[in-house]
């Protein structure tokens, strides 16, 4: 969703003793009175000192930033499961000689549908068969998979060798992604997370 919430539950002294993870689709964020409050279905009005927000870049999701990567690497996914679940066997267009009558068009079409899960067709005389899709090879199935594999990668800064991507990889290869893992992925977020602890520490002694 882009922002993380968590309500802070406090003791009787105002220490935090546990986080309770908000869904976003439960709380409306407004500003009353110039401060910013949490409206929750069941927990009703939420000051933000009592709030954990963790938000992604410009508050949105990296699924809608990036739905289109997302879209393609989906279509790739049904274009594999479409062609294999077809015995590999390619859309084409059957064009008669002459032409037919509906009657004749609904045998044919039933005759040859019939023939779908067979390892080889026979050809009505008099027609051909012209082929309209591209096959794998020519889409270059296996390249645009490992691509978008690597773009989702890239979208939530993963080393693709973490998630198997990389099939030549070497112990100095995988010391180095994981080094930039903890770096670039794990510490910008633990920072987030430590700044916005402190926003709130220092909001509570404003207010107190």
């Amino acid at each position: 969703w882009g922002v993380g919430l968590a309500f802070i539950e406090r003791d009787n002294d105002g220490r935090p003793i546990a986080l309770m993870l908000i869904d976003n689709q439960d709380v409306d964020y407004k500003m009353v009175d110039g401060k910013a409050v949490y409206i929750h279905k069941a927990l009703g009005t939420i000051p933000a000192t009592e709030m954990l927000e963790i938000c992604n870049l410009e508050r949105k999701s990296p699924i809608q930033l990036h739905r289109e990567n997302l879209g393609l690497a989906k279509a790739s996914e049904q274009f594999g499961a479409e062609y294999f679940g077809s015995g590999g066997q390619m859309t084409g267009v059957l064009s008669p000689a002459q032409p037919l009558k509906s009657e004749q068009m609904s045998q044919l079409l039933k005759s040859w549908q019939g023939q779908q899960q067979a390892g080889t067709k026979v050809l009505p005389f008099g027609f051909k068969y012209n082929r309209v899709a591209i096959s794998p090879d020519e889409a270059q199935f296996l390249q645009t998979r490992k691509f978008q594999a690597e773009e989702i990668c890239r979208i939530y800064s993963v080393p693709p060798a973490l998630v198997q991507l990389e099939s030549q990889t070497t112990y100095n290869n995988v010391e180095q992604q994981n080094l930039m893992f903890a770096r670039h992925t794990i510490s910008p977020w633990a920072k987030r997370i430590e700044q916005e602890i402190e926003v709130i520490k220092r909001q509570r002694r404003k207010g107190a």
